[in-house]
């Protein structure tokens, strides 16, 4: 039985947001965070603490209201949910299952508090978790161990979306839509099935800079075998007063290259942010001067900032890639 009950007048027509603590401790020291969780009025609630295992020897004490009754008397089933905690410094909440939906939100710890982030389903592989509103609506994160550990069991939490062995073949009406930005050109859970539908596209995300040759190669084979090396005449030249830069991405994994709009003076990006898969390259007219940008890419989580000096009418290639840190463990630095 509860130790005490209290009841709380509330206005119905107004959402009622309760903060509770949870905390991360390790030895004598603990960090503790608040977050809100929604409650709806006419129910009674059960203040429940949880206690885990976290990880590196550390224990997860949480607060969680859970529905008991409801003001008809009827005992109420609380929705499943699950904490997670991130590994990783920042984590991308992308507005889908899926890394060809777009990134809408991050979840970001400190240097000395993870970040963390409830959710409330799977997708039919379990590969991707969606998170509460608080944080994006429609939002979703990456399962993936690696990156982010979760309290209690995932598989009770509802699935939203086709088992894995069917969501093979769903993709292939779906990519059209998500084709017509070069973000959703390919993702890694549907690699198989996109080369039927976009012949050109698929190819360049499962087999990438060789698949680039071979696509351009087609283009001059009616004229003549050895003008493969015809794409620097046939490139307009810069600009007066501009200069141009091509961003290629060598790495493995697909990147988002941000470059703000005081540093170019097309409009027709307004976002300033362009999705490259392995493989892939865009070029951008800048203005000369020193040029300011960020990248950053779902695996691992990993992002940063850069800048770059370039002339008046020069044209520079940025071969953009992370690579391990020598001396930090799981630290990823931008090399360009």
């Amino acid at each position: 039985a509860p130790s005490s009950v209290q009841e709380i007048a509330v206005n119905p027509e107004v959402p009622v947001i309760v903060q509770l603590r949870s905390c991360i401790v390790a030895g004598t020291q603990s960090i503790c965070e608040w977050a809100p969780q929604g409650v709806e009025a006419g129910y009674y609630y059960g203040l429940v603490r949880n206690d885990s295992a976290g990880p590196n020897g550390t224990q997860l004490t949480g607060l969680g209201l859970q529905g008991v009754i409801a003001s008809s008397g009827e005992t109420i089933k609380p929705p499943p949910q699950a904490l997670c905690r991130l590994r990783v410094p920042t984590l991308n909440v992308r507005s889908g299952p899926g890394l060809e939906f777009d990134i809408i939100a991050k979840i970001r710890g400190t240097e000395t508090e993870p970040g963390s982030v409830v959710v409330t389903a799977v997708d039919g592989a379990a590969s991707w978790m969606k998170v509460t509103e608080r944080v994006a609506r429609d939002g979703w994160v990456t399962s993936d161990p690696e990156y982010i550990l979760c309290e209690g069991d995932l598989t009770a939490l509802p699935v939203i979306g086709l088992p894995v062995a069917e969501a093979t073949e769903a993709p292939a009406e779906a990519t059209p839509e998500a084709t017509e930005a070069p973000v959703a050109e390919a993702a890694p859970p549907v690699v198989d099935t996109p080369a039927p539908v976009e012949t050109e596209a698929a190819p360049a995300a499962e087999e990438a800079a060789p698949v680039a040759v071979e696509e351009a190669a087609p283009a001059t084979d009616e004229t003549a075998p050895t003008e493969e090396s015809t794409p620097t005449p046939e490139t307009p030249q810069v600009p007066e007063g501009l200069a141009r830069i091509v961003v290629n991405n060598p790495f493995d994994q697909q990147i988002r290259f941000t470059l703000d709009q005081r540093y170019r003076p097309e409009r027709e990006n307004l976002s300033g942010e362009w999705d490259l898969m392995p493989g892939d390259a865009v070029a951008i007219l800048v203005y000369p001067g020193t040029v300011a940008f960020s990248v950053s890419t779902p695996w691992r989580g990993l992002s940063d900032n850069a800048e770059f000096v370039i002339a008046e009418k020069e044209e520079r290639d940025l071969w953009i890639w992370f690579v391990p840190d020598p001396v930090e463990k799981d630290r990823w630095n931008l090399q360009f």
